[in-house]
């Protein structure tokens, strides 16, 4: 039987050395590869995902200092190619999605992907669902919104997400009734002169007078209930930026109602 892609391949675990690269597929077939960069392969090992019946696992760690191009084969299906990186070395520009698991996933994603482009890590505030519904197997689940494979239909607009995931690792804490992944996607911590970055989506801004902020009149209590929020933290501008997108109006541009921005000296 020929398995089907229930996901896009998705990143966990980068290290100096590289990352691995996971996908899950609807049998376990016999071969599953990881090709990149320059005809490199890795075969990768096969297993039942938690204990969910007709899902399966594959994942395999790709060893490279730099960003590369790749995609994953299963029996004989291919994907098409994304790229990959290991951790971040000290000081090295990032930009960071910080985002929340909420009804209208697909537009905040979409429009995160639009503004920023490629994200270097992905953090959510939250707990990671835990069932194939919220997962996979509804067109506005969990990973088809960070893989830009939605059908998110909101006020007559079709929203996809974006394709998040295949490019940036996540970073969540484990759902503490059950973790499906089994602790794979964190902690991540940053060090930079004016943040940290602890434990999952723990933010410590340093206090005094590196920080400045601009905040536009906005009241997150009275938004339009097709508002959805998503923050972006660019490390290189040393700014903390959050935008509110209302899906009702599909004309306008998302909101930078927030900005936390590291002062010059």
């Amino acid at each position: 039987m020929t398995p089907s892609f229930l996901t896009e391949p998705f990143l966990q675990n980068p290290t100096e050395e590289g990352v691995t690269v996971a996908w899950l597929t609807t049998t376990s077939g016999s071969s599953h590869v990881v090709e990149w960069g320059e005809g490199e392969r890795a075969v990768a090992e096969t297993s039942p995902f938690a204990s969910f019946p007709g899902a399966w696992q594959h994942s395999a760690l790709v060893k490279v200092n730099h960003r590369v191009p790749y995609r994953v084969i299963s029996e004989g299906q291919a994907t098409r190619f994304y790229t990959l990186a290991p951790a971040p070395k000290p000081g090295q520009p990032l930009k960071i999605l910080l985002f929340s698991w909420q009804p209208m996933l697909a537009a905040n994603l979409q429009k995160a992907v639009e503004i920023v482009g490629r994200f270097d890590a992905v953090l959510l505030a939250g707990p990671l669902p835990i069932t194939p519904r919220d997962l996979w197997s509804d067109s506005r689940a969990f990973f088809p919104c960070l893989q830009g494979t939605a059908e998110g239909p909101i006020d007559g607009t079709m929203y996809e997400g974006g394709e998040i995931l295949q490019h940036a690792p996540l970073f969540a804490p484990p759902n503490p009734l059950f973790d499906p992944f089994r602790g794979r996607f964190g902690p991540l911590e940053i060090d930079l002169p004016f943040l940290t970055l602890r434990q999952h989506f723990q933010l410590e801004l340093q206090s005094g007078p590196l920080w400045s902020r601009s905040a536009t009149a906005l009241s997150l209590a009275n938004l339009n209930p097709c508002t959805t929020v998503f923050s972006v933290l660019d490390t290189a501008e040393g700014v903390l930026e959050s935008y509110a997108y209302d899906c009702s109006q599909p004309s306008q541009d998302p909101l930078c109602f927030d900005t936390f921005s590291r002062s010059p000296k």
